[in-house]
């Protein structure tokens, strides 16, 4: 079989700064190609240990002696009074008057002012009070509870560097403080789900709950419940979930509300506190009733609501004495939860990703070819959306898309700005991954869903000056939200034996040499 004239996906990936990095073939040798990635704000992941992750790149570490095990700790940290270190540890007892600070100056001064910093550390031995992250100048609010704490703070243009500032009842101790520059938007999102890994391409949502992880706050209602002071380990694998204790059956916490006339999707973390099953649900005001039954294993629960009335967003526990942790609460506009959006004060906003790679006309033949995709779309949700080559505009074309109607994928042909193909495929489970490959030649067009042709064409031209491959339907609109295991792209029309094998269960996979990528670039091998 012919090699693709551009890949990317199939279980390799690499990821660096604005960018999703493709690959073509010359010879034996796999040349990087890289896809421009836009998102313009930070966005999590399930990574390969399951994991809910903001997807990142870190700087250097810019803390010295952030374990407190260096020979002598006490001439790299300035401490308040009631601070002391000793055995890797920094301990505050508690009986201060006011805020005490434990800060690094003189190593963190030249920090950028306006950088973003992700700022982490740990809680042990706590009893009381909080503690405050400044980063010159800048705080991130409160913490507390045992664990392991994160931050992100845009850096200000004070002198203290870190100052992990206890309030006047902060009794306990900190260990492992790290500072390090944190790039967060416009970075291509590799999910996973068990082993398998995909490119996550989202709509922009918005976290419409100010604390999705907060709940001791006011803003959450209780009733019949209680909420702990928090520090146990949540899908992020930090000590961030909160524990819900029901004090009498039907037990409630709730948040948020949704306006008539709009459908929303809330979504939240649940996990068993007690050893056993834990019976619960999650509802609009009693309407849109989503029941679960956490177990020890943290699971992902969802509900969305009608557009006919107004209400209130909850978790509910059925039974007095049960005890449930929680994490991740979001509530979203759509019809389909998203991955999950962080909050902690207001409401937060991921944007849209787009991915393109432009300027490859050596990569596309406009006399014959083939298009290939492995995907799942995000939800059966009545919109189309595409993935394909072009000219850059809707004049010269070959796309696969979802539409509109249920279960329907569509391959499309255009040249000239008039369809020379339109083939299309009924009855699919659109949210499963299906291999979909579109073969395009003068008079010979076919569409190949999980190794079988289900249609063809065989009258029409085929697109010229395609010099573009885009996650939409080549003029910026129709969108692809999916899941992406591969694309690839062939500059011959393959033959039926070839596209069998192509879009079929035994797949042909293609592994390049990571070695021979360009130099001077930092890539994260996912």
């Amino acid at each position: 079989m012919a090699n693709p004239s551009l890949q990317i996906g199939n279980d390799n990936w690499a990821v660096k700064e604005d960018n999703l990095l493709g690959y073509s073939t010359a010879g034996t040798r796999f040349v990087p190609e890289p896809i421009t990635m836009t998102r313009g704000s930070a966005s999590t992941r399930v990574n390969p240990s399951g994991l809910v992750e903001t997807v990142e790149l870190l700087g250097s570490e810019e803390v010295t002696c952030g374990d407190f095990s260096c020979a002598d700790p006490n001439a790299v940290w300035t401490k308040s009074a009631n601070w002391t270190i000793a055995n890797n540890l920094a301990t505050s007892d508690g009986s201060q008057t006011g805020n005490v600070s434990l800060k690094q100056s003189n190593t963190l001064n030249n920090l950028t002012t306006g950088t973003t910093y992700k700022v982490q550390f740990t809680i042990s031995g706590y009893v009381a009070g909080v503690i405050n992250p400044h980063l010159r100048g800048v705080q991130s609010g409160n913490v507390t509870g045992d664990g392991i704490k994160t931050s992100y703070i845009t850096a200000g243009s004070g002198s203290d560097g870190i100052n992990l500032y206890a309030g006047s009842t902060f009794k306990g101790s900190i260990s492992n403080v790290s500072v390090k520059e944190s790039t967060r938007n416009d970075l291509a999102r590799v999910d996973y789900d068990g082993s398998v890994s995909s490119l996550l391409a989202e709509p922009q949502r918005t976290n419409l709950i100010p604390y999705s992880e907060d709940f001791s706050k006011s803003a959450w209602t209780k009733t019949r419940c209680t909420i702990d002071s928090g520090g146990h380990t949540s899908p992020s694998g930090e000590s961030n979930a909160f524990k819900m204790t029901a004090t009498d059956d039907d037990a409630r916490l709730q948040d948020g509300s949704e306006a008539a006339g709009v459908v929303y999707t809330q979504s939240i973390y649940v996990k068993s506190a007690t050893g056993s099953d834990v019976s619960g649900q999650v509802d609009f005001t009693g309407t849109q009733i989503q029941t679960f039954t956490a177990t020890s294993e943290w699971q992902r629960v969802d509900t969305t609501s009608d557009d006919t009335r107004a209400g209130v967003v909850r978790v509910r526990i059925t039974n007095s004495g049960d005890e449930l942790y929680i994490w991740g609460a979001q509530l979203e506009v759509g019809s389909y939860p998203t991955s999950y959006i962080t909050t902690s004060g207001s409401t937060v906003t991921r944007n849209q990703e787009t991915y393109e790679k432009t300027g490859i006309s050596d990569k596309i033949n406009s006399t014959e070819g083939v298009l290939f995709v492995e995907m799942a779309a995000l939800s059966n949700d009545g919109t189309s959306r595409a993935i394909g080559i072009s000219d850059g505009s809707s004049s010269d074309r070959v796309i696969v898309r979802y539409r509109p109607t249920s279960g329907q994928i569509q391959a499309l042909v255009v040249s000239g700005s008039t369809t020379q193909a339109l083939i299309t495929k009924s009855s699919l489970t659109v949210t499963d991954f299906t291999k979909i490959a579109v073969k395009y030649k003068v008079n010979d067009f076919a569409l190949w869903i999980d190794g079988v042709e289900v249609g063809t064409d065989t009258s029409g031209i085929v697109p010229v000056g395609m010099n573009e491959l885009s996650f939409h339907s080549g003029s910026d609109t129709n969108a692809l939200f999916a899941k992406v295991k591969q694309v690839q792209v062939y500059k011959t029309a393959l033959s039926d034996d070839e596209l069998t094998v192509l879009t079929g269960t035994s797949g042909v996979h293609f592994y390049p040499s990571y070695a021979t990528m360009a130099s001077g670039l930092t890539y994260k091998i996912e």
